[in-house]
């Protein structure tokens, strides 16, 4: 894999975790949660794909 892979994985990673805090922190402690899930899904894909 490529430099410019794990650069995309890691800013995915962090927009994804940034997002849920600001959903844990504000009143919809649910989207957070979504938001983890949809964020593991994706990178867990982008990991599974793109070996």
């Amino acid at each position: 894999m490529t430099v410019g892979f794990w650069v995309l994985f890691g800013v995915l990673a962090l927009a994804g975790v940034v997002i849920a805090a600001f959903c844990f922190t504000s009143d919809a402690p649910v989207g957070g949660v979504i938001t983890l899930l949809i964020t593991i899904i994706v990178l867990g894909g982008l990991l599974w794909f793109g070996s």
